[in-house]
């Protein structure tokens, strides 16, 4: 496509539902227009976080990148690779390349 979609609508999310995710509503091209898609809930899905789609520009106009759902990181794994580097790094002692890599 190669005219830019319009900027986002605003749209006011219902109350939150549980077990659902939240998918904003976008812009689809109709192969002539855009026609505003509303938003909705999904499913949600464990150890899972939603990442919403985008128009994304490109060479030579505009492309939609889907909605997809990424793993989640849960917290406890957060903190502990936290403390592992800190542990490191207290020691004095970082192996190679692990420094650039942000691991010490």
């Amino acid at each position: 496509m190669r005219r830019a979609p319009p900027p986002p609508r605003y749209e006011r999310m219902p109350g939150v539902r549980a077990g659902q995710v939240w998918v904003p509503g976008h812009w689809q091209w109709n192969g002539r227009d855009y026609l505003w898609a509303r938003g909705h809930y999904q499913a949600a899905r464990p150890d899972y976080a939603y990442a919403p789609g985008a128009w994304v520009q490109v060479d030579n106009g505009w492309r939609w990148r889907e909605g997809d759902w990424r793993r989640a990181e849960r917290r406890a794994e957060r903190r502990h690779d936290r403390h592992d580097r800190h542990d490191r790094h207290d020691r004095g002692h970082c192996p190679p390349g692990q420094a650039k890599k942000g691991n010490c």
